[in-house]
Parts: C-alpha cells; structure tokens; sequence
C-alpha cells in the first residue's frame, strides 16, 4: 500500500486571503540563542463564519542584535499593526492593550529559493466586524450601579 507524505509545513499553510483575528497574546519573547523580540499570536475569530476557526498565526519582529532596539522597518509596521487593532493613530500603547483586539489578516505566500511554500502576514487592517468579546479579569462585568430592585 502507498502512502501520499505531505510535510507539516505544507499542511499548516493557510489559503491566501483575508480572515478576521484577534490578538491573543502579545509581548517580549526570547529565543533558545537569546535573541529578544516582540511576538504577536493572532487567532482566527471562531465567532465569525470562516475558514480556520481558532487557528493560530503568529509573528515575530526582532530586536537588532548591534543596536537592541527594533529596525525601522519593524518599528513601522507594529505601529501600523497598534492602528489596525484599533489604537488611534501617533498614541502611544503597551502592548498589553492590544490583547483582544480584532483586525482584518491578511494572508499570503512566499516560496524561497529551495521550493519551500511559506505562508507570512501581508497586512492588517480595521476590521467592520463588532468587536470580539472577552471575558473580563474579574469573569465579571459590571452591568450598573443601580441595586436598589435586587431581591438580595
């Protein structure tokens, strides 16, 4: 019996298009070699009718090892990220504010020089969607402040 082998990156590779995401986690990493970067986990919205559901994408912008600040290039595209995911336009955010935003992914493919098909973020973008919703710190959210009517 044959069998047809498919490489694991082959298989994880997203179809090009646009996908509605939140950001699941983002902040300082490091590598086994210590590198330093800035990770940022995206998950494709499971409350939204599409392809990939709860799928996991990430990327990675690291530091310059010389300098152990962000190249300009990276610098630009977080900060053009931050407006996607819905900070205003030259405010200043910690990356903790981020974490449960939305934004529009979009995704496409490269294939370097070896034949090897990568997938890689092209671009985020404001999504229309209502926003995706999360469950506060406290699992609570304060509905008023209002009890007078309570029966307890």
């Amino acid at each position: 019996m044959a069998y047809e082998f498919t490489s694991r990156k082959r298989r994880d590779l997203m179809r090009e298009g646009r996908y509605e995401v939140y950001l699941k986690s983002c902040g300082e990493v490091e590598s086994r070699n210590g590198d330093k970067g800035i990770e940022f986990e995206f998950v494709v919205r499971p409350d939204i009718e599409q392809p990939y559901q709860n799928k996991h994408k990430s990327k990675t912008f690291w530091f310059d090892q010389d300098s152990g600040g962000l190249k300009q290039k990276d610098a630009e595209k977080i900060a053009d990220w931050a407006v996607a995911l819905g900070i205003p336009e030259g405010e200043q955010a910690d990356t903790d504010e981020l974490i449960g935003c939305s934004c529009v992914m979009a995704i496409k493919h490269f294939t370097n020089d070896k034949g090897d098909t990568f997938d890689y973020i092209s671009y985020l973008k404001g999504s229309e969607a209502d926003p995706y919703i999360r469950m506060s710190d406290s699992r609570y959210e304060e509905v008023g402040d209002d009890d007078g009517d309570l029966p307890f």
